[in-house]
């Protein structure tokens, strides 16, 4: 899914829960830095989120902090 107003995109090749292959697809979708930023679930589940900066930035956050999260 690409728009004329993308300024960035990057792939990660991941994984659904059920472990299915998928793809997930990094957009900023827009010229300007305050364009919000797509993450896009190809194959087995198709979806979008669109996040501001500041979501994108706690996104960022609690990613860290389950990466750090040990049992």
């Amino acid at each position: 899914m690409s728009t004329p107003h993308e300024a960035f995109r990057a792939t990660l090749a991941s994984r659904t829960a059920d472990g299915a292959q998928n793809t997930l697809i990094i957009t900023r979708q827009s010229a300007h830095r305050a364009g919000p930023v797509w993450l896009t679930l190809l194959q087995n589940m198709r979806t979008t989120v669109v996040l501001t900066d500041d979501e994108t930035d706690r996104l960022i956050a609690l990613l860290r902090r389950a990466k750090e999260t040990r049992l």
